[in-house]
């Protein structure tokens, strides 16, 4: 769960058979491991075809957490208070010294809140569904999704989205902003 490797721009490399499909900046998250405590931090969420990846804007404390869509459950997504989206989750560990699942908290701001919610459940499902990076990557740039995220409002200046509805090559593309409910902090 703990400390992926990332890139220069601070994003997870990628493992086999893994696409990006958005990064959202300005989250904040809680994660807490029973015998561990709760670690706070701000940052940024990476969504790919297999996890969500959590990285710390401060690595002083910690780099990173990944939670593979696999081993999520319990997943509760809600509007916050003052316009903030919430979503918790459970994490069953992988591989680490932890025994216990984590207890996952991200707020982030209501612009593109919707879409990150559409993104994050649609990967959650297809995961467990075992499906491949290539068959969630069409589902994604397919007309059926595009239209519900036309639907789900702007996506903010604080997302990138690195699914093309044309279905050519994955280019990431900035939108532009929409009136931040908070403050955006470069990461």
């Amino acid at each position: 769960m703990r400390d992926c490797l990332l890139d220069a721009e601070m994003n997870p490399v990628k493992e086999v058979d893994e696409e990006f499909v958005m990064r959202r900046n300005n989250v904040e998250f809680h994660i807490h491991i029973r015998g561990m405590g709760e670690l706070k931090a701000h940052g940024h969420a990476v969504l790919t075809t297999k996890r969500l990846v959590l990285v710390n804007r401060d690595p002083s404390i910690f780099k990173s957490f990944q939670f593979p869509y696999i081993h999520t459950f319990k997943e509760h997504f809600k509007p916050g208070m003052r316009g903030r989206f919430h979503c918790e989750a459970k994490c069953k560990p992988l591989r680490s010294a932890f025994n216990h699942p984590a207890d996952i908290k991200i707020w982030c701001g209501e612009v593109g809140s919707v879409v990150f919610q559409n993104f994050y459940k649609r990967l959650l499902i297809r995961a467990k569904e075992q499906l491949d990076a290539a068959a969630i990557m069409m589902e994604l740039r397919g007309a059926q999704f595009q239209a519900e995220l036309a639907r789900a409002g702007p996506i903010g200046g604080e997302t990138i989205v690195y699914v093309q509805a044309d279905g050519n090559a994955v280019v990431a593309q900035t939108m532009p902003a929409q009136k931040p409910a908070f403050r955006q902090v470069a990461n």
